[in-house]
């Protein structure tokens, strides 16, 4: 019994120093950034960063890792906080083997004095009062996070990349490579607003991971005035084979075709016949109206500053979720009429103006657009009489 009991306290003080007494770190500690692989799931296509403090005298492995639970839900809810954690490394590589992502470490070059201000500033922000911020797709997230916490101990010290490029990519367009599930992509373009169009600066593309990674392995830290890397090479502490996702023949390119087809030829049975099938109309309208009701939503309701200014309203009209019920009418009234009318004409603009819109749509809408036009211009062209 007492052997036991002397166990356990001999567990509980040798965490002490870990846990709650700020202490030095030992000549043989290193800091290193660790990248994980795009996962299967959808919040961790991206990839995800986090930091490792190794230091085998004082038996200290962990990682702090900026994450949090449920992402999607609370990503849904509009108000997602993120926590600074801090776990034990072994079990951080367990999960990525689980999970079937592979895990790349950079041990990052520095003085013990730097390593140890790096050290307490984590530690600091992983406690309770400080653990939890506002997270943001873009502009603060896991890797930004890194990024931001190496500015603000190494300060001008560290010094990224020199801008090279005259023409720098886009955040959607870094985001190409991650999205080849069709359907996630569809739906990454449909949800993100005109920012995810603005050119990312060479600090705004670490919001990547790899690219975080990319930055470290090219960054400069200047020490007693003498020039270095930053990081040593990359090397690989966990190699898993990826599974690529399978491609289904039903992508939204191929089924908003087909709609588009589909409606198109319905149309233009209707102006044979002479008729209009008010319940296409009313489906048509409605859904779209409540696919512009869920972007402003995420627009004026949601802190995802990615989601907001979203232009694809411009065709998913929120306002379209009601109209839609007047559209059940034999005949919608003159008022309504040169509405649809004014809104057929809107809707070719968007196509005539594809190329030079400030936001880039998805290749998919552009049946669905067209289909809307020529929908509103069935609408706004007056039914002729009916024999009695």
């Amino acid at each position: 019994m007492f052997l036991r009991f002397y166990r356990y306290l001999f567990l509980f003080l040798a965490c002490l120093p870990q846990q709650v007494f700020a202490f030095e770190l030992s000549a043989k500690a290193q800091i290193s950034l660790i990248t994980g692989s795009a996962g299967q799931e959808l919040y961790a296509i991206f990839g995800h960063s986090a930091i490792r403090v190794y230091d085998p005298l004082f038996q200290i492995d962990v990682t702090f890792d900026f994450n949090t639970p449920n992402f999607l839900l609370k990503f849904a809810q509009g108000r997602l906080l993120y926590s600074l954690s801090r776990d034990n490394y072994t079990l951080f590589l367990e999960y990525y083997q689980a999970e079937g992502r592979s895990v790349q470490e950079q041990i990052l070059d520095l003085a013990l004095e730097d390593k140890q201000k790096l050290f307490k500033f984590l530690e600091n922000n992983a406690k309770p009062a400080n653990r939890d911020y506002k997270y943001d797709f873009f502009y603060d997230n896991c890797a930004t996070r890194i990024r931001d916490v190496l500015q603000k101990v190494l300060g001008n010290r560290l010094t990224w990349r020199a801008e090279t490029d005259t023409k720098r990519k886009t955040f959607k367009q870094l985001l190409e490579p991650y999205l080849k599930d069709a359907w996630v992509n569809y739906g990454i373009y449909l949800i993100l607003g005109l920012r995810a169009d603005n050119q990312a600066t060479i600090q705004q593309e670490m919001f990547l991971p790899n690219f975080l990674s990319e930055a470290v392995s090219e960054a400069i830290l200047t020490t007693d005035g003498k020039k270095a890397p930053l990081a040593k090479p990359k090397k690989q502490a966990l190699q898993v084979m990826a599974s690529q996702p399978a491609h289904g023949i039903f992508t939204p390119i191929v089924l908003m075709t087909l709609l588009g087809l589909g409606l198109g030829g319905l149309t233009f049975w209707e102006m044979k016949k002479g008729i209009r099938l008010r319940g296409v109309d009313f489906g048509l309208f409605f859904i779209t109206g409540l696919a512009g009701c869920l972007f402003l939503t995420m627009w004026i309701a949601t802190d995802h500053l990615a989601t907001h200014m979203n232009l694809n309203m411009l065709w998913a009209f929120p306002p379209h979720a009601v109209l839609a019920f007047w559209l059940l009418r034999v005949q919608v009234g003159k008022v309504l009429g040169w509405y649809f009318s004014g809104f057929a004409i809107f809707q070719v603009l968007l196509v005539l103006d594809w190329f030079i819109l400030p936001q880039v749509y998805h290749i998919a809408v552009l049946p669905l657009i067209l289909v809307l036009a020529w929908r509103s211009y069935r609408i706004s062209a007056p039914l002729p009489a009916q024999p009695k």
